[in-house]
């Protein structure tokens, strides 16, 4: 992820935190917290998820999403 996404600030100039980001990708998708960060006051925002899949399974198991 950028760094846009745990720098992310509120109004109070509460920072979004990589406590945050660790606690929402355990239930969310990327996109979510990517949205979240957008929503808690970030323009400059990029989430990636890479996982590894074995040699047999090579289609993309995900279509890319943006957050809009």
């Amino acid at each position: 992820m950028s760094d846009g996404v745990v720098e992310a600030q509120d109004f109070h100039g509460t920072l979004f935190g990589f406590e945050r980001v660790d606690e929402l990708s355990k239930q969310t998708t990327s996109r979510e917290i990517a949205m979240a960060a957008q929503a808690y006051g970030q323009e400059d925002v990029l989430v990636l998820r890479v996982q590894r899949v074995g040699a047999e399974r090579v289609e993309m198991l995900e279509q890319p999403q943006f957050a809009s």
